[in-house]
């Protein structure tokens, strides 16, 4: 009996624990960081200031009426799906790990780690002088080589998973040896 009250507690235990440390990164909403001075250029110089491989920059910000989408050459599609002159949502058909939001002197970025392939929050351009969000310049969407991605693994697999080999090892650890005359 105190072995199956051990092992139910164990179990337990690993199950909140991957729980909570897996919920954390399970949605990585946006965050800025700062970076030294940006030095604004082409969509590659861009992407490499905030540690990726590619880019593609959307320079003349797009008018008119959402959704305005770009194909981008052998790896997918961005949709922006709802914007103004100063804000903007955005969804992908593969992993952005950071948006470069370009406005005066001043950039905005958010980095989304591990990617993700939408954001469902509006990106913004930095506040001007004024106090107000300044029109957008341009914005530059960020990504690494497609094969380094890592595949998102689903938390309830991940949970099941480091479970089932938890209770295992605790079934294992916790019965009674049973020794065998010679």
């Amino acid at each position: 009996m105190k072995n199956k009250i051990i092992f139910k507690a164990a179990v337990l235990a690993v199950t909140f624990l991957l729980m909570s440390i897996a919920g954390a990164k399970a949605w990585t909403s946006m965050e800025t960081r700062a970076i030294p001075p940006f030095v604004v250029g082409n969509a590659a110089t861009e992407a490499s200031q905030v540690g990726c491989a590619y880019g593609f920059k959307i320079e003349p910000w797009p008018t008119g009426t959402p959704p305005y989408i770009v194909n981008v050459d052998g790896v997918g599609t961005i949709t922006i799906t709802d914007f103004s002159n100063t804000h903007f949502k955005w969804t992908s058909t593969f992993p952005i790990y950071a948006v470069i939001v370009k406005a005066g002197d001043e950039v905005n970025i958010f980095y989304y780690d591990g990617g993700a392939t939408g954001d469902t929050e509006f990106l913004y351009t930095p506040l001007g002088p004024q106090g107000q969000h300044q029109a957008i310049s341009h914005v530059t969407f960020c990504w690494n080589v497609p094969d380094q991605v890592i595949p998102e693994v689903p938390l309830g697999t991940v949970v099941a998973t480091v479970s089932m080999i938890a209770a295992f090892g605790a079934y294992f650890g916790l019965r009674k040896r049973v020794s065998t005359p010679l």
